[in-house]
């Protein structure tokens, strides 16, 4: 075990404080630090005193300020005393299961398996977009690509951490011009298409005149039995892009 204390100290000269501790049954006190002197330079400090020695004993402990009576200073500070047992933080969450590719601002859930000796977890992610959650599994909107990490913490700290990298998805763009007779006769059945659209999963082609239409993705056959604009719009799990279009007369 290990006694820990945040503490800051301004002494005059003959001015000094130490840490002491005894048997609970003893009335002998033993330093288990060296004095305190002068000053801490103004800042708090995190001082470690091994109480090896003393594992498995009831003791007391004691912070010892001595002062002679002739000049002031501002004195011994101490907060946040604990002593700490021998443990170790949880070690590194395995896998996080999730969806690597999002949509921006779509919301997803991702998570891990419980680790073992952890009470606490800790998500982050590196993109736009604040993960939800302190247990095994978060939820996020990602606005960006970035990477989500995760750390299992205790009493004694947080192990390393599990990362996931994200890169964003977002609709198809725009297809590019649509190929085929501009000035098409009624009845006749005719062949339209377009370039493959990078990130599309489906397509949807549609005719505003009479007419019936069929497509397989980027390709169509359209009967028109009157004029109207052609228009055919790229989509994938993230949505649909902006449409092209086609005027025929």
């Amino acid at each position: 075990p290990r006694l820990r204390f945040w503490h800051w100290f301004n002494f005059q000269s003959d001015d000094f404080g130490k840490v002491q501790i005894k048997d609970i049954d003893s009335v002998t006190w033993s330093d288990i630090s060296a004095n305190f002197v002068n000053t801490s330079s103004g800042v708090w400090t995190y001082p470690y005193l091994d109480l090896a020695e003393w594992g498995g004993k009831i003791v007391q402990i004691a912070f010892l300020f001595h002062s002679d009576p002739y000049n002031e200073s501002s004195g011994w500070y101490i907060d946040d005393i604990v002593i700490q047992s021998d443990c170790t933080p949880p070690g590194q969450p395995g896998a996080i299961s999730g969806n690597t590719s999002p949509c921006s601002g779509a919301s997803y859930t991702y998570s891990i398996s419980p680790v073992s000796g952890a009470t606490s977890y800790t998500w982050t992610y590196s993109g736009s977009g604040t993960p939800t959650g302190n247990g095994t599994s978060c939820t996020l909107n990602p606005a960006s690509s970035g990477t989500l990490s995760v750390t299992a913490g205790n009493a004694c700290g947080s192990g390393p951490p599990q990362t996931l990298a994200l890169a964003i998805s977002a609709a198809p763009a725009q297809p590019g011009t649509i190929t085929g007779n501009t000035s098409p006769c009624s009845g006749i059945q005719y062949s339209y298409s377009i370039s493959p659209v990078s990130g599309a999963t489906s397509y949807l082609w549609t005719y505003s005149g009479g007419g019936s239409t069929a497509w397989t993705n980027n390709n169509c056959t359209l009967t028109p039995t009157a004029s109207g604009l052609l228009s055919v719009t790229a989509a994938n799990a993230c949505g649909s892009g902006p449409a092209r279009t086609l005027a025929l007369t």
